[in-house]
């Protein structure tokens, strides 16, 4: 046994070349069985359709993808794309539930609509979404559809690009014009508040006109101007009433007396006004860090402003408020017609007393407006500052609406997605599976298999003794001599026959139906045309390819 199993590879070398008949019969017959098997199986056909996926800036800065992964996009894309309701409406639109069951209201029985989420599901089973590229504006997308039948696995994907495309741009386009509205109605809020603000303005200015509290030193010069505009009044006034006194006593014959002076001329002290400046700049200094900086009554800062502008107005209370700057003298003059010098005199009084008068009433307004200016700048700054912060706002407000409008317009013109189709599904003329290389590989692994059971069949079944070992391991004797087979004649012509005849007849036929298999597949597969009249008339088309071009090509020769 030990000798038997050292000569093992001898012995399997043996079988193979004593039934090498057998098994390239089988290995042909398994080949040709899995190509006429591959006539039956159903054709797959794939269509696919590339499209461009991105939005314009205008609509990113809109659109919440902007903020989203990669992945959370590339599931909602396959979600938009071919998802349940997105294949039905496909379906719908190809018109393919026309032949499900319909009531007589033109609407699906639950059979047909139980039919119809079949074929949806069979339907999403052969649908695949690939991200093809990827760059910072936009991408390409692919979309694949495998069916049996090639005018669905070319019309589906171009039909769900489609139909993604234009609910993917009117859903854009509703979004931005809940955006437009929402932004218009905040702007129509502001505008009204902006003009409320503004009338109150008005009404603020109206009341306080010509005295608004917008600078202590304006102020303090427009009162100082008016208290020298009064003093120079009273003072032409006494001219005037001495200057009509010296005409009348003329007039009577009386004599003038000597000149006096004429006119006193005063101006404000200028180290008043460096301190005034001063106490105003600090109590702009005071405003800003109370009401822009927030800062409170115990800051450091507070504190020595408040400490400076109580020693400044403590100088200006000691300091004079004017000065006389010159005295003017001039001799009266005796005009020569008395009574018009008089009347005109008289005038001159009435004009500068009604003048006087004027200025003397605005006093109090002056006066008022300088004891409580700290509280009515800080009202009129912190109303100035509130109008200017709601226009800011409004303006803002208004930017965005002019951008959400840019976008809707662009959204209404279908210019704000880069969403078209880039290549779309041809017509599928060849299917995608079974492939040629698909048979071929069956046809080796049919014949491989094949083969390995009928040689270890032959294995377990062969009883032939073909050496002496052989003979004393199965008979449990010793053997000596050749073993060898004795052969009849009968076996010889019957063994001559089937070598000569009957093995040339049945290798012919297995390689004319190999070859015919192999044509037919490669014909259904490659070329469905020359398939159909392969299939309809065998022989005209063997007579047309094969028959007439051999029968031309040795006449040539």
């Amino acid at each position: 046994m030990q000798h038997a199993e050292k000569s093992y590879p001898a012995d399997m070398l043996k079988l193979l070349l004593g039934h090498r008949w057998l098994l390239t019969l089988v290995a042909g017959v398994c080949a040709t069985a899995v190509v006429i098997i591959a006539h039956f199986l159903p054709l797959r056909y794939t269509g696919t359709a590339v499209f461009e996926f991105g939005l314009e800036s205008a609509a990113e800065q809109i659109s919440r993808s902007s903020k989203d992964s990669f992945g959370t996009i590339k599931e909602r894309l396959r979600h938009d794309l071919t998802g349940y309701n997105a294949v039905e409406k496909g379906i719908q639109n190809l018109g393919l539930v026309k032949g499900l069951p319909h009531d007589v209201e033109g609407q699906l029985t639950i059979e047909g609509r139980a039919q119809l989420q079949q074929l949806v599901e069979q339907v999403m089973r052969g649908l695949d979404v690939r991200w093809e590229a990827r760059s910072l504006k936009e991408d390409l997308v692919s979309i694949s559809f495998t069916w049996h039948d090639p005018w669905l696995a070319e019309k589906l994907p171009n039909e769900l690009v489609s139909e993604y495309t234009e609910r993917t741009c009117e859903t854009l386009r509703n979004s931005l014009k809940r955006q437009h509205d929402f932004l218009l109605a905040k702007v129509n809020d502001c505008d009204k508040t902006l003009q409320d603000l503004t009338r109150r303005q008005i009404q603020f200015e109206t009341e306080h006109g010509g005295m608004l509290p917008t600078d202590l030193l304006a102020l303090q010069e427009r009162i100082q101007q008016a208290r020298t505009s009064i003093d120079t009044l009273r003072h032409e006034q006494q001219v005037g009433r001495r200057s009509i006194e010296q005409l009348e006593r003329l007039r009577d014959g009386g004599t003038i007396p000597d000149t006096q002076p004429a006119q006193v001329v005063k101006q404000i002290n200028p180290e008043l006004l460096r301190l005034r400046e001063q106490v105003n700049r600090l109590k702009e200094e005071l405003d800003v860090a109370l009401w822009r900086e927030r800062k409170t009554e115990k800051h450091p800062l507070v504190i020595a402003l408040r400490a400076k502008i109580a020693e400044s107005e403590k100088l200006i209370e000691e300091t004079p408020p004017e000065i006389v700057s010159e005295r003017v003298f001039a001799p009266i003059d005796v005009p020569t017609d008395v009574v018009s010098a008089i009347q005109a005199a008289q005038w001159q009084v009435e004009v500068g007393g009604r003048n006087l008068a004027r200025l003397e009433s605005l006093m109090p307004a002056y006066e008022s407006l300088w004891a409580n200016f700290g509280p009515l700048r800080q009202e009129y700054l912190r109303f100035n500052a509130n109008l200017e912060e709601h226009r800011l706002i409004t303006q803002r407000w208004r930017e965005r609406l002019e951008d959400a409008e840019v976008a809707l317009a662009a959204a209404v013109n279908n210019r704000l997605t880069y969403l078209k189709t880039v290549q779309p599904a041809h017509e599928q003329l060849f299917p995608s599976w079974p492939k040629m290389t698909h048979v071929l590989g069956l046809m080796l692994a049919g014949a491989a298999g094949a083969v390995g059971i009928v040689i270890v069949a032959l294995k377990t079944l062969d009883r032939s003794i073909m050496t002496a070992e052989d003979a004393a391991c199965y008979f449990e004797l010793p053997v000596h001599g050749v073993i060898a087979e004795i052969v009849p004649a009968r076996v010889k012509t019957i063994r001559g026959l089937k070598r000569w005849t009957f093995r040339p007849l049945v290798t012919a036929v297995l390689l004319l139906v190999m070859g015919l298999s192999i044509m037919s597949i490669m014909l259904r597969l490659n070329n469905p045309r020359k398939y159909v009249e392969w299939k309809t008339a065998p022989l005209q088309y063997v007579n047309r390819e094969f028959y007439q071009p051999a029968v031309s090509f040795l006449k040539d020769l």
